[in-house]
């Protein structure tokens, strides 16, 4: 099974290499900056340091829609395991906030790529008793 994801490539290149911001070593993007310092992505985009927070929650506060919905799911998930996994996550989400009263200040959802075949690996110690066998009954 072959999960296909649109769009991700466009999102990526603008957040990575798309917005700069002001940085200790200059007006730099994310790329720049990761590969001038030592800091990961999630620091760099989360750090006080920077302004690529600042301008990644302008962004998103413009584009900000108060409810998602099942359709706002569906536009991004084609396929329906991760579909109704990530609707899942929404509503145990909205029920948390209901519980405490207040939103996250930041939701991260991490979700698998793709359904590889689940294929059982070969014990080591199996390989080589086979690749031994072999050897011996050539030398037969």
């Amino acid at each position: 099974m072959k999960l296909k994801y649109t769009g991700w490539g466009r999102l990526s290149s603008e957040l990575l290499d798309g917005i700069a911001a002001y940085t200790r070593y200059g007006k730099m993007t994310v790329i720049e900056v990761m590969r001038q310092c030592s800091d990961n992505f999630m620091q760099i985009i989360q750090s006080d340091r920077y302004e690529f927070k600042k301008i990644i929650e302008d962004a998103l506060l413009k584009d900000a829609n108060p409810e998602i919905t099942y359709d706002d799911i569906k536009k991004i998930s084609q396929h329906l395991q991760g579909l109704s996994a990530l609707w899942r996550s929404i509503r145990i989400i909205d029920e948390i906030v209901d519980t405490i009263g207040y939103g996250p200040k930041l939701i991260s959802i991490e979700m698998a790529r793709s359904e590889e075949d689940k294929v059982r690996t070969k014990k080591r110690y199996s390989q080589l008793e086979k690749d031994v066998q072999r050897i011996i009954r050539k030398r037969i």
